[in-house]
């Protein structure tokens, strides 16, 4: 055994052994006791180690915790500690990630020796397989929470997912309605199962979930207003673990419990609503389940997603619109009351319940065509004549 220069007492060893020629650097970690080895190929590489230990030991960043396979440590952070952060909803999503994108290529890795690179390739082969940038930063959500909660404790230095580059998102083209093109989807949505539903969701933006939630008691036609209480949401349960079905709960943020006022037409439109519900109530008898829902199958359950956007995309598709999600009318309804009717975007975010203002401008409201052209128009005025002579 080759022996490097020696070191000061608690400042630890390099060497190399016989075997294999590898160099060796050794400490006592003081947290346990106990002496810890780094291999390296160079007799620089084992005492650079060697130093950084150290030095991370001096600092109280040295990783002391047991050894174990990063699948075995994320089933541990998932269960006993996001878990106690997140919604039932959240908890599938990211289990689904975890199990799905994250165990099965890297699960065998030593937890302390993940590199960013190995995250790297991850994302990389992710990407290869055709799944969207968007979700591999979903991706990167789930292992860097994951990681950083290592660090924490102790069991890593730092965390590999700070040293890689994420794919940049693509945005995605929100249609939006001129006035004209909106008047025409409302005159051809009359009549149908669903023309209330479109006018309350492009007049008032709420959400999918608040608008499946919605309840008649929710709604003071007097004052004419509603109040949104409650979110509904859809989802499939893992087994063991987290039921599957409609599942009631909180909005999706503090500020989005909120009391919205209504323009008239929204209001005769639910009172109509109400009178041709009441008729299939009367039709369904027993088979009727009584939960108050605004908007509800032919028997008084929630409706089905899947079902609604398919009667959504056949008015429109009848209207010569070009096909956009149910949310897009919370995009459109913003940017007509913000840019187009320069409402101020405090009002806005209060609409649609944002918690702050910045959400509102950057994410929901989008120029306007026609805008964009009285802008140049108003340049032409001028400076087109004189430039023109």
């Amino acid at each position: 055994m080759v022996r490097g220069k020696r070191a000061g007492r608690g400042e630890g060893s390099v060497y190399q052994r016989k075997g294999d020629k590898r160099w060796v650097a050794s400490f006592i970690v003081e947290e346990t006791g106990k002496r810890q080895y780094i291999y390296k190929d160079t007799r620089k590489e084992a005492y650079d180690a060697l130093h950084e230990a150290l030095q991370a030991q001096k600092q109280g960043m040295l990783a002391s915790g047991p050894k174990q396979k990063l699948k075995d440590y994320l089933e541990q952070w998932f269960e006993e500690v996001h878990r106690l952060d997140i919604r039932d909803t959240t908890y599938i999503h990211h289990y689904r990630i975890l199990h799905k994108h994250i165990i099965p290529p890297l699960g065998h890795v030593q937890l302390q020796r993940l590199t960013p690179q190995q995250v790297q390739r991850l994302y990389t082969n992710k990407l290869q397989e055709g799944l969207a940038p968007s979700t591999i930063r979903n991706i990167h959500k789930v292992l860097r929470n994951a990681l950083e909660n290592a660090v924490r404790w102790n069991l890593i230095v730092r965390n590999p997912c700070s040293q890689v580059t994420l794919p940049p998102l693509k945005k995605r083209d929100t249609p939006i309605l001129t006035v004209d093109q909106a008047q025409h989807l409302l005159s051809i949505a009359r009549g149908s199962r669903i023309e209330c539903l479109i006018s309350l969701m492009l007049a008032t933006g709420i959400r999918h979930g608040e608008m499946a939630a919605l309840q008649w008691q929710d709604i003071d036609f007097t004052k004419r207003c509603l109040y949104i209480r409650r979110s509904v949401s859809r989802r499939g349960g893992i087994e063991g673990k987290v039921k599957g079905g409609y599942i009631l709960g909180e909005p999706k943020t503090k500020s989005s419990k909120r009391e919205i006022m209504l323009p008239n037409f929204v209001v005769n439109a639910l009172k109509a609503h109400r009178i041709r519900q009441n008729e299939e109530r009367l039709k369904a008898g027993g088979s009727w389940q009584d939960q108050d829902l605004v908007f509800c199958n032919r028997h008084g359950g929630f409706l089905y997603p899947d079902h609604l956007l398919e009667r959504f995309h056949k008015i429109l598709e009848e209207a010569g619109l070009p096909p956009m999600r149910l949310h897009d009318l919370r995009h459109n309804i913003a940017t007509l009351l913000s840019v187009k009717m320069k409402n101020p975007s405090k009002l806005v975010q209060d609409l649609l319940g944002h918690e702050n203002e910045e959400i509102t401008k950057q994410v929901y409201t989008h120029s306007d065509p026609s805008e964009l052209r009285k802008m140049m128009d108003d340049l032409d005025t001028l400076f087109g004549e004189d430039l023109a002579n």
